[in-house]
Order: C-alpha cells, then structure tokens, then sequence
C-alpha cells in the first residue's frame, strides 16, 4: 500500500537495506548511517538508462547531468527523475512492476507536492526547476499508461491532469524570458539557424514513412464542409496545419524524406504543446470533428513507440474510445487513423 504521506528522499525508513547493523561502528568509531538503496537504485537507473530514452542524443548530457544537479537544490526535480525511474522499471521489469509502480506513485506525488508550492513563489529563483519538473511530470503520467476514462487530452483523471500540466508549462515560458528560463544549468535550445534541408524521422529510423497527404486532404475537405460555424472550422484547420508540420518532420511529403519546416516539429508532442483552448473544449465535448484531428494525431503517435517506452498503448487506446465515440456517419473517416496505427504494430 501506498503511504498517504511518501517519505522525503533519503529518509529513513524500516525497508532500508544497510550494509550493516546500525548498532556496530564502522573502523573509524562512528555509527553506519543508513542508506535509501530504493532510492539509489532509481537514480542509478534513471542516470545510465532512463535519460537516454526520453530525448534525443543532441540532449542526452542535460537529462543526464543537469538535472539531477538541478535536482540536488530543487527536490520537486529529483522527486519526478526518480518517479521516472520507478515507471522505466516497471516497463521493463513485469515481474516487479507493482513495487515499482508504487514507488513512482509516491516520489511523483512527492514532486506533484513540491512543484506546486514552488509554483505558489514563482521567480527567477526557482523557475528553471519548476519547468523541468513540470515536463517531467507530463512523461511520467504517459509513462504509466493510459487508464479507464483517461484519454490523455480530455476525460476522466484523477488528480491533475495532462492537459493543466502541459498549459503549466506553456505558461512558464510566457512568464519568463528565455534568458532567465534556460540560463545557468539548462542550455538553449532555440534554434536560430535559418531553415534547410534535414532528413525525416522515419528516414533516419529506417522505417517505412507514413503515408498521410490524401488523408489529410480528405479530412480537410470534411472539416470545412461539417463545421456548424466558421469559428469551428477555423478552430481545427488550425490544428490540422500544425499537425501536417509534424507529419512533414516526421514522416516526409512527396516521397521524400527531407523536410525544411522547422527542427522543431520533429519533437512530435509539440502539437500538443500548440494547441488552442478552443480545441480541448471541442474534445471535451466529444465533438466528432475534433475527435477526427485528434485520430490522426495517433498514427504519429504510433511511431515514437520504438523509441519511447512513455508512449505506449496510448494510441489503441485513444482510438478505441473514439470509435465508441463516433456516429456511424463518422467512422469512415476514422479508418486511415485505425489502419495506420494497426499497420505500425507489425513493423
């Protein structure tokens, strides 16, 4: 069982493993103190495995290094770096996943704690670290998966949900100036370069790319026809735009595999970082044209599987609910989303 107030890191606690009895003294005349293995055996993990599998290389030095130093003088960090440990374990280690689980529930209930009472003192004092547990707080609830009533943008969740963490950070960074957010410990990471030619995701995975151009312009062609106002169709053509940058990134156009929008969009949760306030309240609503954006976001989705534990299970799951969602009229336009994403299982 989960305790109901999770002990701080490094406290002592009856499960501490010690090297030995307290009681003896070591050579030197002092007692043993005790140490936290659970703890330390998450920070080993999170610091030789975890890191590599929540970014790319160009970043791995940062998840790795600079932020458990960030963590040291900020525990909302080293709370969620070790909450993200325990889910990378479970993930990998079935046989263990209950005990892992629970540690992740209790150290992300910890950083849940301590960033929102950082948040309550917000300044450039503390601003870094709050962004940094914000963001991975957002891949520590992917991590643990999707769960009944749970649709990652909308739906019934328990405590805060996805969407509130993703608006957090979003508005960290209109609070503070990008000299301010990233100075010190956490490097920019702006790209000022001009655009050019990069090579796509898929391409550089070595995967079949998606195809997704006729898709789009079917749905597109929905959109504006079966919107009831212009306000709505302008809502999710909007979305629509700032997920093809994504597809282009990822997956190519033409049957190329360059791309020249911006490096960003390969990053493919950025669509979700871009969307409208207006769209979360259409899939709020269950509105079948959002609900449709929405769908296609999931083959894309479907494609970071290989590369990020965090990910899984949430596209078939998403798509499940929207096919229960969906009128007959509708489920037609659903299928390219449905197949694509079945079709990347077996790759």
């Amino acid at each position: 069982m989960i305790p109901a107030q999770p002990s701080p890191i490094g406290s002592s606690t009856p499960d501490k493993i010690q090297s030995r009895d307290d009681s003896k003294e070591d050579d030197r005349g002092s007692a043993s103190p005790s140490l936290n293995v659970s703890d330390l055996e998450l920070l080993h993990h999170y610091t030789t495995e975890t890191y590599k599998t929540l970014t790319e290389e160009l970043h791995w030095q940062m998840f790795q290094v600079k932020y458990p130093q960030l963590g040291f003088a900020h525990p909302c960090v080293l709370h969620i770096i070790l909450a993200l440990s325990a889910a990378h374990l479970a993930r990998i280690r079935p046989q263990q996943d209950e005990h892992y689980a629970a540690l992740g529930e209790q150290h992300s209930q910890c950083a849940l704690r301590t960033a929102s009472e950082a948040m309550a003192v917000l300044d450039a004092n503390n601003c870094q670290a709050v962004y940094v547990a914000s963001n991975l707080i957002c891949l520590y609830m992917l991590g643990k998966g999707p769960s009944d009533g749970d649709f990652l943008l909308f739906g019934r969740q328990k405590g805060v949900s996805w969407a509130n963490l993703v608006h957090g950070v979003r508005n960290i960074t209109q609070f503070f100036d990008h000299s301010v957010l990233f100075a010190g410990l956490l490097p920019s990471t702006a790209q000022d370069k001009p655009a050019a030619l990069k090579h796509t995701s898929a391409y550089e995975e070595g995967r079949a790319a998606v195809e997704w151009e006729s898709a789009f312009l079917k749905l597109r062609e929905l959109v504006t026809k079966g919107s009831s106002t212009d306000g709505e169709s302008t809502c999710y053509l909007h979305e629509l735009d700032n997920l093809e940058l994504c597809y282009k990134a990822s997956e190519g156009q033409h049957g190329s595999h360059l791309f020249e929008v911006g490096e960003e969009n390969k990053t493919i949760l950025v669509w979700i970082w871009r969307l409208g306030d207006d769209f979360y309240t259409a899939l709020d609503g269950n509105r079948p044209l959002a609900l449709l954006v929405f769908a296609f976001f999931c083959p894309l989705l479907k494609t970071l599987n290989r590369q990020r534990w965090f990910t899984r299970r949430w596209p078939e799951h998403i798509l499940c609910h929207i096919r229960r969602s969906l009128d007959a009229r509708w489920l037609a336009s659903l299928e390219w989303a449905e197949a694509q994403t079945w079709m990347q299982a077996g790759r």
